[in-house]
């Protein structure tokens, strides 16, 4: 398999793509097709070596993974091969294949947009949990939002509307005005005269820190809640990163001001909170239900990760990154002849009524070995037209299965031709 590795700290030339082989599923693991991830601000930190309590170089980023259920591991029955899935994994995502504990992997709807999926995982979710748990926000009151462009703070602002908030914030994007927010320039600070005169926010969400912390603080009304989730302030002045911990300890000590009726606190989301599963889930609707969005303002594909790390650091658009990793068709081919093989006997397996609807482009992705047309199958015939349809990159459909197929656009693959090929292979855990 594929995955990204940060070879070393330091810019996007640390970057590398490289092959290696990932061990079946422990016990309690499930391993994943990955299909999509995501490229943000932890992952650039990670690559510069100055994300808070990360693993030293080298090492594979990926905060949130989508996929297909590939392999379960010992004990592991909730998913069968094939469902969908998605997974706050914080490392490790941005690979062909991924193994996650089978506990923390959530069923991702029918109908919802892939890609706007992998990108709540982590940023909807945060959002969702600091209003909803950190600040408790209630309609009519006032939340300040620094970096309101960026995703997290998108979906705050998404999610305090909803809530029926007022939001102020930070960003350099006007237009955020149509969707109901006040944005003010960080850099000129105009922004803090004009929440003290408006009598103060009831919630500030401060991803920048260092400074940054005392300044959302004077913008607090009595019973006010700061809530900072980050530590990018160097990031955007350009400057060498101190040391989080002094900075996030001089924040959190803030609450000993008690007489100030102010409160303060850090935040960072947990796959393993008691909240983590259901919130998650909450999102999937409502994004079925097209009560939130998810803006994608680019998808680069897993070997672009280099492109994708500079699109971060220098677009301007509102949106999240989304790293395209799998071909489905592929995947779906292989996933459908495992579960044939597990769920019936050889002989079963040959006569079952069995197909699955396939993309005619994407079995060219098979390896050369499981390719039909070079199987030993008898219906010479259709496995000429199929190889001729290729090689002319025919568009249609095909299914895999095991009645013979036609010679239009629309045919099916015989189960037949793979099984002779693959039997012994498939049950040597044969890997894509």
């Amino acid at each position: 398999m594929k995955k990204v590795v940060i070879t070393e700290f330091g810019d996007v030339s640390k970057l590398a793509i490289v092959e290696c082989n990932l061990p079946e599923p422990a016990a309690g693991e499930v391993q994943l097709s990955v299909e999509y991830s995501i490229v943000l601000g932890s992952d650039v930190n990670m690559r510069r070596g100055t994300y808070p309590f990360q693993k030293k170089a080298p090492l594979t980023p990926g905060y949130s993974v989508l996929g297909t259920v590939r392999l379960n591991g010992k004990g592991c029955s909730k998913f069968k091969v094939g469902d969908r899935v998605a997974c706050l994994s914080k490392y490790e995502g941005q690979a062909e294949l991924i193994n996650l504990p089978e506990r923390f992997l959530v069923p991702v709807p029918e109908g919802v947009d892939r890609k706007a999926a992998v990108a709540l995982v982590l940023d909807c979710v945060t959002a969702y949990q600091m209003l909803r748990h950190a600040a408790d926000v209630k309609s009519g009151q006032r939340i300040f939002i620094h970096g309101l462009s960026g995703a997290v703070g998108g979906a705050l602002l998404s999610l305090g509307k909803i809530q029926g908030a007022q939001v102020f914030g930070t960003t350099k994007h006007e237009e955020l005005r149509t969707l109901g927010a006040v944005p003010f320039d960080y850099s000129n600070k105009n922004w803090i005269t004009a929440m003290q005169e408006l009598g103060g926010g009831d919630a500030v969400f401060d991803p920048l820190g260092f400074e940054s912390f005392d300044e959302s603080y004077s913008v607090l009304r009595k019973g006010g809640i700061l809530v900072g989730y980050g530590m990018n302030l160097p990031a955007l002045t350009k400057r060498a990163r101190p040391s989080a911990f002094p900075a996030i300890l001089k924040l959190l000590s803030k609450n000993l001001f008690f007489w100030s009726g102010k409160r303060t606190t850090f935040f960072g989301v947990r796959r393993s909170s008691k909240n983590f599963m259901h919130d998650l889930e909450l999102l999937f609707e409502w994004l079925r239900s097209g009560n939130i969005s998810v803006p994608i303002k680019a998808t680069f594909r897993l070997e672009e990760i280099q492109k994708a790390h500079r699109e971060y650091a220098g677009s301007s658009r509102i949106g999240s990154i989304v790293i395209e990793i799998s071909r489905s068709g592929c995947v779906a081919i292989t996933q459908a002849i495992k579960r044939a093989f597990e769920a019936t006997t050889y002989h079963s397996f040959l006569q079952a009524d069995f197909t699955l609807p396939i993309h005619i482009a994407d079995i060219r992705w098979l390896p050369h070995k499981l390719k039909p047309w070079h199987s030993f199958g008898t219906n010479h015939a259709n496995d000429r037209g199929l190889e001729h349809r290729r090689r002319r990159g025919a568009r249609g459909h095909a299914a895999i299965g095991p009645r013979t197929g036609s010679r239009s656009h629309y045919g099916s693959l015989p189960l037949v031709w793979l099984t002779r090929s693959i039997q012994t292979r498939y049950q040597k855990s044969y890997k894509v």
